[in-house]
């Protein structure tokens, strides 16, 4: 993959390192350890809005793709179908885009063996045992309350999803159909 020529442009323009600017926000990218930087590098590229933090989440924002031909919204373009699951329901439960992103950024950094598939079968799951007038706004099902008191309905059914697929690999009584 190559780097967006914008990220280089910005740099220059900023009279920021390129190297050390473009290694930083790869750093920042991919997650990975960046007090190798030097305090000047981090603010210089934090401060041209390249990237930015959303510290109540702990999730990074980009307003440049990193990546030359990166769409960064498409990444999360599949919460659109997530939130539509729940309006099909109630209308009125599909909850905000933004805010259903930003707790499944956090939702996934907090459980990285979960993929989007899981996510969509056990929002079916929940939403088949459900009543309309009982179904969990879209945001609240991944994340509800603060601090001790927040819960995951999400990482509960994904936990059902996980053992009925185990039960199913596992049990001898389960017959194929032919």
């Amino acid at each position: 993959m190559k780097l967006n020529p914008e990220i280089e442009k910005l740099l220059v323009e900023f009279n920021i390192d390129i190297y050390e600017g473009q290694l930083y926000l790869l750093a920042c990218f991919h997650n990975l350890d960046t007090v190798y930087f030097s305090e000047e590098t981090i603010r210089q590229v934090n401060s041209i809005g390249i990237v930015e933090r959303d510290y109540k989440t702990n999730t990074l924002e980009w307003h440049v793709a990193l990546y030359d031909n990166q769409n960064i919204d498409s990444v999360w373009d599949w919460v659109n179908e997530y939130r539509e699951l729940f309006a099909s329901k109630n209308k009125e439960r599909s909850g905000s885009k933004k805010t259903c992103i930003a707790r499944m950024k956090v939702f996934f950094q907090e459980n990285p063996h979960v993929r989007k598939q899981d996510v969509l079968e056990a929002t079916k799951m929940y939403l088949r045992g459900v009543e309309p007038q009982f179904v969990k706004t879209a945001e609240r099902f991944i994340y509800d309350g603060q601090g001790n008191y927040k819960t995951s309905m999400l990482n509960n059914w994904i936990e059902r999803v996980l053992e009925a697929r185990a039960k199913n690999k596992i049990d001898p009584n389960n017959k194929l159909m032919k």
